[in-house]
């Protein structure tokens, strides 16, 4: 079995699965595309992805895996540097087909929750990450907010990744796993990461012995459940790291935000997590990830109690 170890590439995603087509590298030099249905500044600031920042007012800059990227929009037009267009369509999920995910996720426009959702949250797509950062990550959110996730993310870059300069900007890239195997328990916890320190420790000592990458060719279940096996790892952080880097759609993370939308508009009562999971994979089906995604931040918009 292929170690994480054995694993490194240099594609949009840095530590390559082999399901990702990866093209010639690209340079700095700042070029554009066409999209449609999509918000660059919604689906970065939704609270998926915690490696970002702003710069120069609606420019952003993103590291994920081995790629910083300089990326803005104006209207429909993408500007980007530091990746390839391929790069920049895979990581931003520009080919993900929105209008009909729109229309199966709202039961062709039947669901006024999720339709008021998107109205208010358009072009929110699902960015692929690169798994192992996905998962440190995740692991970092345990019983935390989002503040506090970004700074605990930005701290351990700043410590042990890469320095990286775009555009005349800089952001550290986030730390390989080789650069975090040998780091001790002692230094995680200096970084404030209280007890999930531990469990980034034990996890990325199990690492070498998994095949992260393996799990985007297993069923969305037995993903889960190798996910699960890792210390600190619960089936919402596991449903996490699934949905936004392996892009398995069908995920449906639940916090307190989603079982208080769920349990109030949808199964009508004090839902358990379990209710809520069997409910949704029913209902919003192979798409659940997206439907998961706009009602979470309905809910946090409209601070549904």
């Amino acid at each position: 079995m292929r170690s994480l170890e054995n694993a490194q590439g240099s594609g949009p995603c840095g530590l390559e699965p082999s399901w990702v087509q990866i093209p010639p590298p690209a340079s700095d030099e700042m070029r554009s595309f066409y999209v449609k249905d999509f918000n660059l500044q919604k689906t970065l600031e939704s609270g998926q992805i915690f490696h970002y920042k702003k710069v120069e007012g609606d420019a952003y800059l993103v590291a994920t895996g081995k790629k910083a990227l300089f990326v803005k929009q104006k209207e429909e037009k993408l500007y980007f540097s530091g990746a390839s267009k391929e790069e920049i369509k895979n990581i931003f999920g520009l080919n993900d087909d929105l209008n009909k995910i729109y229309k199966e996720i709202t039961k062709n426009g039947k669901d006024k929750i999720l339709v008021n959702a998107i109205k208010k949250f358009s072009g929110t797509r699902i960015i692929q990450q690169d798994p192992f950062e996905c998962l440190i990550s995740y692991i970092l959110s345990i019983n935390s907010n989002i503040p506090r996730i970004k700074k605990n993310v930005e701290d351990l870059c700043k410590k042990y990744g890469k320095e990286v300069k775009i555009n005349s900007y800089s952001i550290n890239l986030f730390p390989s796993f080789e650069r975090l195997k040998n780091v001790s328990l002692e230094e995680f916890e200096k970084l404030g990461f209280g007890f999930r320190a531990k469990f980034i420790k034990q996890t990325i000592s199990l690492l070498p012995k998994i095949d992260l990458y393996s799990l985007q060719n297993k069923n969305f279940e037995e993903a889960k459940k190798e996910l699960m096996s890792l210390p600190g790892v619960g089936e919402k952080v596991a449903e996490c790291v699934l949905l936004y880097s392996f892009k398995k759609l069908e995920a449906f993370p639940i916090d307190i935000w989603m079982k208080r939308i769920m349990s109030k508009y949808y199964l009508k009562k004090e839902a358990t997590i379990k209710e809520i999971k069997e409910f949704a994979r029913n209902y919003f089906g192979k798409y659940a990830g997206y439907a998961q995604l706009y009602l979470f931040l309905y809910a946090r918009e409209m601070k549904i109690k």
